[in-house]
């Protein structure tokens, strides 16, 4: 059993230690850092987008609505902004798909033979954003993005694979242009 002065003694501890640590999150917090992107610039100051279906400059059929879709997910996650109708729209977002394209990254040697072992898939894509009062262009930028993905026994499985990882690509691709346009970079 602990002496009456020793437990005294870790209870004082504990609860400086306490107050030690509420002080530094109290000062972190009073200090304006905070989490995520600082609002600022053209784009956002305004509170109502529209993002039109992107262009397909690529060969991969469907692609654009991968995007699309994967950049308004991002903008209705935003609590600062709504997505509405192109004429009710502050801010009209267009992208266009440059290109997408794999490559093998890695060989599996079975006897005689040699197979692809895993692929890299590569995009980028363009965004801008006009006013839709006055149709100046308030931000635009490029973005790449790469993501790896394997090769199954059967074209059907690669294939499969391929389109996680274009999907999980995009969706990184997109919310750092979503960041990177909000913070007026």
């Amino acid at each position: 059993m602990k002496e009456p002065s020793a437990i005294s003694e870790s209870r004082t501890t504990e609860f400086f230690g306490t107050l030690f640590l509420y002080i530094i999150i109290m000062a972190a917090l009073s200090c304006g850092y905070s989490a995520g992107y600082q609002k600022q610039g053209k784009v956002a100051s305004k509170s109502t987008f529209a993002v039109p279906i992107f262009e397909n400059n690529t060969r991969e059929p469907g692609v654009e609505y991968l995007f699309t879709e994967a950049f308004r997910r991002e903008l209705s996650d935003d609590p600062h902004v709504r997505l509405v109708d192109r004429k009710d729209a502050e801010i009209v977002v267009t992208g266009v798909v440059a290109q997408v394209y794999s490559s093998p990254i890695s060989f599996l040697q079975g006897g005689q033979l040699v197979s692809i072992g895993e692929y890299v898939l590569r995009a980028t894509i363009t965004l801008s954003a006009y006013s839709r009062d006055d149709g100046k262009v308030v931000y635009s930028g490029n973005f790449s993005g790469e993501d790896q993905y394997l090769s199954a026994n059967e074209p059907v499985g690669t294939e499969a694979n391929r389109r996680l990882a274009l999907r999980r690509m995009a969706g990184k691709m997109v919310t750092d242009a979503h960041e990177i346009m909000m913070s007026g970079f």
